[in-house]
């Protein structure tokens, strides 16, 4: 019977590299790992505020709450299609408005 220690498997989320003696030895250290928090957490920042940007252009009720990060991409979704739609409707009728004139 081989009494060598199976490696000990952790949650996806943890990065590990298989020694020749079958231990893990876990690459991350505490000041990766920190270092990486930090990058997550000020990426977070930065879509926090692009939403919060994004919201102010997108035409809601004063007394609603909040949207939702997916109610703001749905309205956001549903907003640009609407002023396509307009721009699509002012350009044809300009275009009516120079064939009926002959210019």
């Amino acid at each position: 019977m081989d009494m060598q220690p199976r490696p000990m498997w952790r949650t996806i989320c943890n990065q590990h590299l298989m020694t020749s003696t079958g231990f893990c030895d876990f690459v991350e250290e505490e000041g990766n790992r920190q270092a990486a928090n930090v990058r997550e957490r000020k990426r977070m920042c930065n879509i926090n505020v692009a939403f919060i940007e994004l919201r102010n252009y997108i035409p809601t009720f004063p007394f609603e709450k909040r949207l939702s990060k997916i109610d703001t991409l749905n309205l956001a979704i549903a907003y640009i299609n609407m002023l396509e739609g307009v721009l699509r409707f002012d350009c044809k009728t300009q275009l009516g408005k120079v064939e009926a004139t002959g210019n």
